[in-house]
C-alpha cells in the first residue's frame, strides 16, 4: 500500500491511527504532504511540513513501525542504514546540545528500550524498541528552531503508543474546502509524447534493456539502475534530472504496458501541471519523473519503485472513485 496526500487540499481527521500509534488533534499539523507506506511487517508513515512554497520539502518526520518477526529483517536494516551516519554529539540551532530527551515521546511502555542520537545539529532519531515491536522516527528541520519547530511539538505532544495494535488502514481525509477542485487531465501534446518516447529509448540504451518488452523485466531494470546511482557519493543536479526523465519515460512507458493506463498532463490548483500516468478511469494517478527524481535525490528513503509497479499492476492499491485522481507515489 503506497497513498500520497496532498495537505494544501485536504486535513488528516481529528485522530489519526496507524501501525501501533495515535495522534490526536492530527487536523490541525502543519502538513505540505504525507505519505502512508505499507509493506509486510512495516507500516510508515511520512509527514512533510508546510512552508508555504510548493514542493519545498523544508521539515519532515518519518516514523517507521515494525512488527516482528515479519518485519524485524527491515527493522535491522534500517537500523544499520542510520546508524552508518551516527553523531556522538550535535547542537540544535537554539545553541543547547541534543541529548536524549530532546523530541522524545512522553509515554512510551515501560518495558520498551528507547535511544536517540544526532545525524547533524537538525537531524535526529529515535529509536523505540519492545520484544514484539519497534518504531524508528527521523526529525529533520532544515530551518529555524527544533525544540519548538511548528510541526515537531504538536507530534511530540499528541503522539501516543497503542502496543499489540497494528493497524495497516489507509488514513482518512476531509477537504480543507468544498469548493477546491481537485484537478482536470488533458492529452499529452505531440511533441511531449516524442519527448518521452526518446526518453525511454535512451534509458533502453543505457541499461541494454534491448528489445525487450515484458513490463516487469523493465521495472526491474530500472529499479537497481535506482540503486546503483543512488550508491555514488556525488551527482550533478543536471543528472539527476537527466535521469530522472530517461527512467521515469521508461518506468511509465512499462507501467501502461502493463495497466492499461495512459500517459497525461494533470492539472490541479495546488500543485500545478505535470506529466503523469492516469488510469483510463482518471480514479488514480502517478508521476513517474517526479518518482524517479525524488528516489535519485534522497538515497536514504526506500527505493519503493518496483514495489510501487508491483501494487498498481496487481491493483492493490487504495479505492478511488472515477475522477477522484489518488496520487500513488
Amino acid at each position: 500500500m503506497l497513498v500520497e496526500y496532498f495537505m494544501r487540499e485536504t486535513q488528516f481527521k481529528p485522530e489519526i491511527q496507524s501501525g501501533f500509534i495515535r495522534i490526536d488533534n492530527a487536523h490541525k499539523l502543519p502538513l505540505d504532504s504525507a505519505n502512508l507506506i505499507g509493506q509486510p511487517g512495516c507500516v510508515s508513515l511520512v509527514l512533510h511540513g508546510a512552508t508555504g512554497k510548493p514542493n519545498l520539502l523544508d521539515s519532515f518526520v518519518s516514523i517507521q513501525m515494525f512488527t516482528f518477526p515479519m518485519g524485524r529483517t527491515e527493522f535491522e536494516r534500517v537500523l544499520e542504514w542510520y546508524g552508518a551516519d551516527r553523531k556522538s554529539r550535535a547542537k540544535l540551532p537554539e545553541g543547547v546540545k541534543f541529548d536524549e530527551q530532546v523530541l522524545a515521546f512522553r509515554n512510551p511502555p515501560t518495558d520498551w528500550l528507547h535511544e536517540a542520537y544526532p545525524l547533524s545539529g537538525r537531524s535526529f532519531i529515535h529509536i523505540y524498541q519492545g520484544k514484539n515491536q519497534a518504531m524508528l522516527v527521523r526529525w529533520l528541520a532544515r530551518t529555524g528552531t527544533i525544540l519548538d519547530h511548528p510541526l515537531f511539538k504538536p507530534i511530540v505532544d499528541n503522539l501516543s503508543f497503542i502496543p499489540g495494535e497494528w493497524i495497516t488502514d489507509k488514513l482518512e481525509v476531509d477537504p480543507l474546502s468544498s469548493s477546491l477542485a481537485k484537478g482536470k487531465d488533458s492529452k499529452l501534446p505531440k511533441d511531449i509524447q516524442t519527448d518521452l518516447q526518446e526518453a525511454a529509448m535512451r534509458a533502453r540504451k543505457t541499461l541494454n534493456l534491448g528489445r525487450i518488452r515484458n513490463p516487469l523485466k523493465l521495472a526491474e531494470a530500472i529499479h537497481q539502475a535506482i540503486e546503483e546511482q543512488r550508491s555514488r557519493k556525488k551527482m550533478k543536479e543536471d543528472e539527476k534530472k537527466n535521469l530522472a526523465i530517461d527512467y521515469g519515460a521508461l518506468w511509465g512507458e512499462a507501467l501502461c504496458g502493463a495497466t492499461g493506463w495512459e500517459w497525461r498532463c494533470f492539472e490541479s490548483p495546488s500543485e500545478g501541471s505535470s506529466y503523469a500516468v492516469c488510469s483510463k478511469n482518471r480514479s488514480h494517478l502517478t508521476a513517474p519523473l517526479r518518482k524517479m527524481f525524488g528516489l535519485l535525490s534522497s538515497p536514504k528513503t526506500a527505493n519503493n519503485s518496483l514495489l510501487l509497479f508491483n501494487m498498481i499492476s496487481s491493483g492493490n492499491i487504495p479505492e478511488s472513485p472515477a475522477k477522484g485522481y489518488c496520487w500513488l507515489s
